[in-house]
């Protein structure tokens, strides 16, 4: 799936039309992004007694703070591992919902986007999606897990470079594997929890 020959958004969408259940794990997520897979999740809405969307945003951690701490290690001779405790932990959090509502609004202004939000913004509150960040430290990893309907209990995973954006799910220049095997599934499934 290289948004060339194939789109992600196209065969996520796919894939969502079978679902009953979604984990999203990316560095960045912004209502472009969701506006593009928006209409394929009737099925999982239908599930919201189950919070059937999950989203992990691994990059919402300001990236001047992240850049920061990247140019401390490396002028290191030996770089100590940071002992986070829940004060540091707390702070990164609230920066990171700062950054994460720059990176839901990002782009200019457009009916469709506003719309976008809107309808995260239902889905938020009606409890089919919920999200996390990455405080402790940022993920770069981009994983879109389907779980399928029906008794097989099967995955649908993308893995690769695409982020949860408008250029992520259509763009050039991604590319990204297209997993069925249920043993594999699973345990992408582990990992994310």
């Amino acid at each position: 799936v290289d948004n060339q020959n194939t789109l992600l958004k196209s065969a996520l969408s796919e894939a969502l039309e079978h679902s009953i259940a979604l984990d999203v794990c990316v560095g960045y997520f912004n209502a472009r992004g969701w506006n593009h897979i928006s209409e394929s999740l009737s099925q999982i809405r239908s599930r919201a007694d189950q919070k059937p969307i999950r989203l992990l945003v691994g990059m919402a951690v300001p990236e001047k703070l992240a850049e920061q701490k990247n140019l401390e290690t490396d002028f290191l001779l030996e770089a100590p591992e940071e002992d986070v405790d829940f004060q540091i932990a707390g702070r990164r959090a609230k920066a990171a919902v700062l950054d994460f509502a720059e990176q839901l609004t990002w782009g200019l202004p457009s009916l469709s986007a506003a719309s976008a939000v809107r309808t995260l913004l239902e889905d938020l509150k009606s409890g089919v999606v919920s999200v996390k960040f990455a405080a402790r430290r940022r993920i770069h990893a981009k994983l879109y897990l389907c779980h399928m309907d029906g008794g097989a209990q099967g995955f649908t995973a993308f893995v690769g470079s695409s982020n949860f954006t408008s250029s992520g799910l259509k763009g050039s220049g991604e590319l990204n594997l297209e997993e069925t095997d249920r043993e594999k599934g699973k345990e992408l499934a582990t990992w994310l929890k």
